[in-house]
């Protein structure tokens, strides 16, 4: 239980430190080597692993199913709420990570219209 939670804390804490450095360096308009769509999408994969192997290995070793007859305030309800965390986290950095992927296509299909109609023009 205790290595279930410290791959959480370690999974929280990668996810705060990497999300915050690339808002800074979104604000920052830094050229970065890390600062560009491609590492972004790289994150997210790698945060969304850790994030699903992190809720898996909780709820495989989590004791309990749905802790119905236990009092609101116990070790099952809160081992529950850390799983549910964790897939929800995984869920959220599947979904960016998608958002972010059909935005680079929009982009670029959207980029190439402009490139043939300007060419059209000419």
């Amino acid at each position: 239980m205790l290595c279930d939670l410290g791959l959480h804390c370690f999974a929280s804490a990668w996810t705060m430190i990497f999300g915050a450095s690339y808002i800074m360096w979104y604000f920052d308009r830094a050229s970065h080597f890390l600062a560009n769509i491609a590492s972004s999408v790289a994150w997210l994969l790698s945060t969304s692993i850790l994030w699903g192997v992190a809720a898996g290995v909780m709820h495989v070793t989590r004791t309990g199913g749905n802790c119905a007859g236990h009092p609101i305030i116990s070790r099952c309800r809160q081992s529950l709420t850390v799983e549910a965390l964790g897939w929800s986290e995984f869920g959220i950095c599947l979904l960016a990570m998608f958002a972010t992927c059909f935005w680079i296509y929009a982009t670029r299909k959207i980029s190439k219209t402009a490139t043939d109609s300007a060419a059209r023009l000419v």
